[in-house]
């Protein structure tokens, strides 16, 4: 079984299910997907389209029955991707009572009361601290995340609540050896933790470099517009860089 919050391709995690289930069916595998979104069949999913993939969608018939079902498919595993819903932390905890369970980690969800792992004030830096208390005094003047209390604190007891689980899981994937410092740093053992990078099916690589290119100056990103991806900092770095370049950059 596959837990993940979305069916549709959302970003960086659906893409790595697009390639990974087609993967796993192919091997032999009965795979299964739960996810908690309505999906828009009009959009691209993550599993082979005209597949016979077993689903259950959190939103459309409630967990409680999504569960149940679940429990008499009997997978021998559930691969969690990280859930984001209003029901998440229910839902990951009764996986975890009932079924041994891999967790990747995409994200710092697991291990920042924020999930940005990142200062903001005086200046943007990289948090290199444990998850704990310390992090709630920090959490406004470091300006770790927004600016509202409640949202603070929720925000952050649900991070203490994922971090507090991940010991719980049969295992932990991380794609970087950044990831794997981050989440052995938390407390879990060499044996759990286990670095696979992330699988390329799109492009193969080249065994020269390519050719030389006339500069353009354009500048192309490519990604969702979220603020942890930093892109309003890319836009206010191009007219420094251009001035240093001496060149128009776009």
């Amino acid at each position: 079984l596959i837990a993940n919050a979305h069916r549709n391709l959302v970003g960086g995690i659906e893409k790595y299910l697009q390639a990974v289930i087609p993967g796993l069916v192919e091997r032999g595998h009965d795979v299964g997907l739960l996810y908690e979104y309505r999906a828009d069949p009009e959009s691209g999913r993550v599993d082979p389209a005209g597949g016979s993939l077993r689903t259950w969608c959190l939103a459309e018939g409630g967990y409680q029955a999504a569960l149940r079902s679940v429990a008499k498919w009997k997978p021998d595993i559930v691969y969690s991707q990280g859930l984001a819903g209003p029901e998440s932390a229910t839902v990951e905890n009764a996986l975890l009572d009932a079924f041994p369970v891999v967790l990747f980690v995409h994200n710092y969800d697991f291990t920042c009361g924020s999930g940005s792992k990142c200062h903001s004030f005086p200046e943007p830096k990289s948090c290199n601290r444990q998850l704990g208390p310390m992090c709630l005094v920090l959490y406004y003047p470091r300006r770790c995340g927004g600016l509202h209390p409640v949202h603070m604190w929720n925000n952050y007891r649900r991070h203490r609540q994922l971090n507090a689980r991940l010991s719980d899981h049969q295992a932990i994937l991380v794609a970087s050896t950044h990831m794997h410092r981050e989440i052995a740093r938390h407390g879990i053992n060499a044996d759990k933790l286990h670095l696979a990078p992330l699988p390329n099916t799109d492009v193969s690589g080249q065994p020269t470099p390519p050719a030389t290119k006339r500069m353009t100056g354009n500048i192309l990103f490519v990604g969702r517009l979220t603020d942890i991806k930093g892109v309003h900092y890319l836009i206010q770095a191009i007219p420094k860089a251009a001035s240093r370049l001496d060149r128009p950059l776009r």
